[in-house]
């Protein structure tokens, strides 16, 4: 993919970012969705996993798709984003709130993967991602007594990284679309279970992974 191309796909992010709604857009979350991608060759296994507040499986769904789009660093929705977005409304119970393995808007362009699949399905998202992406880190002394996310040029707070397990490393939240920085972070802990990762999540990349050597 040339530079043209990379510019082009740019400005599509700089426009989607303006789109996103940092604002909590749902009354009751009672089904919890979390989404996560493998991959062996060219086939992408995109596994969803839906729990409810009691962290109770509603729904595994398991589906496959060829993957056309290279890994780029900070154009990942652009690999991802499509395949999860063809998918999700194949789900037969409909979800509260989508978990995404990726950034919201902490990203350099405030557009990852959650932003973009949050924009485009126009639903509630969050971005749990394991590692930084082009952000400075600052202490954030508010309810929850994590850091915070930090853009150098804005002093902005997006998300937080919080850690979730006394043995584990952090995990990077960040809204994706319609749900606020606080909530997004409330939320996240509320669905973690004894693990890294909030159980939806969990579950979905456990799922994605068995599908590879099935």
């Amino acid at each position: 993919m040339d530079s043209t191309e990379l510019a082009a796909l740019r400005q599509i992010q700089r426009k989607m970012s303006n789109e996103v709604r940092l604002t909590n857009d749902f009354k009751d979350l009672n089904l919890f969705c979390g989404c996560d991608v493998s991959y062996r060759d060219n086939r992408a296994f995109i596994a969803f996993v839906t729990l409810d507040q009691n962290f109770y499986v509603i729904e595994e769904r398991i589906f496959t798709s060829k993957v056309t789009f290279p890994y780029i660093t900070s154009f990942f929705a652009f690999r991802e984003g499509p395949l999860i977005i063809q998918h999700f409304p194949k789900l037969e119970h409909k979800p509260d709130i989508l978990f995404i393995d990726g950034h919201g808007i902490a990203h350099p362009e405030k557009m990852g993967l959650a932003s973009y699949v949050g924009v485009t399905l126009n639903f509630p998202t969050i971005g749990i991602a394991k590692k930084n992406l082009s952000t400075s880190l600052s202490e954030y002394p508010k309810k929850i007594k994590e850091k915070g996310i930090m853009y150098n040029e804005e002093q902005k707070i997006v998300g937080y990284i919080i850690k979730t397990s006394k043995d584990s490393k952090p995990i990077y939240i960040s809204p994706g679309n319609l749900i606020s920085i606080e909530s997004a972070a409330a939320i996240v802990l509320r669905m973690v279970h004894g693990h890294k990762l909030p159980e939806p999540s969990r579950r979905a990349h456990l799922l994605s992974r068995q599908a590879l050597i099935v």
